[in-house]
């Protein structure tokens, strides 16, 4: 036996707890890296945005309505950090049987941002584009002019009051409007408004104006209210992709130039019109547009080069609208 044993000393620590305090919404910025991600109960982690399964259940569903829409994936940021998008119109075969003329529906896929040669798979869906118009527009106006309405939706998540959780859903980021114009050469040019409609946020992004030419297919991009052209986009109508209707890949393609009106005119990228598949060819008039966006463009810059693809599809690639 020991006459002395040893005394071990044990401390106890009281472990501290941490009250997460509800983040407010901030105001949409140009600069992503300040753009935080409005959260409740608890800021939403690094981990939980780059998953489109995860549902943090430690939010509170009691909070403020204002504050119910959750993001899984910020759609500022994220449109911030794409370099390379490609545009697919789902195709409505039916249209081929019949003479009416359904709602258009676009998903747009991301591209590779350190491989900008490889082509742009359809895999990384990032945005969807879902028309609203009437059945009298598309089928008695042409589709050059006629009224419609479109969101451009992101990813995100907010809270389902039946099952009392929150869940993942196509969310609203960029709202397109377009009225009705009568246009004749020069007259009355087709407009397509371009808003933001993100968190409770409105604000006018800017406008897109199809310009009048005898030989380009001319768009020019005004960001905001300002009178004078930021961009322009433009191609020629001669090309195979415009003139062509034969459905092999070399006759499909087009391709339109962007320009800084800004920078004395300079060209800053390309959008091209792609073939698809043959069938998509000959029974639909879905098309497929890739766009490289400029190095120094801004998420609003960005939206308004996505909005200027999708004005243009509807005035010059809509071919039963043409028809009617």
């Amino acid at each position: 036996t020991m006459e002395n044993p040893p005394i071990v000393q044990i401390d106890v620590v009281t472990p501290q707890t941490v009250d997460h305090q509800p983040e407010a919404a901030v105001a949409v910025t140009d600069d992503f890296a300040n753009t935080r991600t409005p959260a409740i109960g608890k800021p939403v982690s690094n981990s939980l945005l780059a998953s489109n399964n995860l549902v943090d259940q430690s939010m509170n569903p009691n909070a403020d309505t204002a504050m119910t829409a959750q993001i899984l994936n910020d759609p500022i940021r994220l449109l911030t950090n794409l370099v390379r998008v490609r545009i697919v119109q789902k195709a409505q075969y039916i249209e081929t049987f019949c003479p009416c003329e359904f709602e258009n529906e676009y998903t747009i896929y991301a591209g590779n941002p350190h491989d900008p040669d490889v082509e742009v798979e359809k895999i990384n869906k990032v945005f969807t584009c879902k028309e609203r118009s009437t059945c009298f527009q598309r089928a008695c106006c042409a589709s050059f002019s006629r009224e419609f309405a479109m969101d451009i939706r992101y990813k995100g998540m907010e809270y389902n009051e039946l099952i009392s959780q929150y869940g993942c859903t196509w969310l609203p980021f960029i709202a397109l409007r377009r009225e009705y114009k009568c246009t004749c050469c020069c007259i009355n040019r087709p407009v397509l408004t371009v808003e933001l409609n993100y968190n409770g946020i409105k604000e006018q992004l800017g406008y897109v104006i199809n310009e009048f030419n005898c030989c380009l297919f001319s768009f020019a991009i005004h960001e905001r209210k300002e009178e004078k052209a930021s961009y322009k986009v433009s191609g020629d109508c001669c090309q195979c992709g415009i003139c062509c209707n034969c459905p092999c890949e070399k006759c499909m393609r087009a391709v339109f130039d962007m320009y800084d009106c800004k920078n004395y005119g300079k060209k800053i990228g390309e959008i091209k019109k792609i073939w698809s598949t043959c069938v998509k060819e000959c029974c639909s008039d879905a098309n497929e547009y890739i766009i490289t966006f400029p190095g120094a463009a801004t998420w609003r810059q960005k939206a308004l080069f996505l909005s200027a693809i999708l004005f243009m599809d509807y005035c010059y690639f809509e071919k039963k609208g043409k028809q009617n």
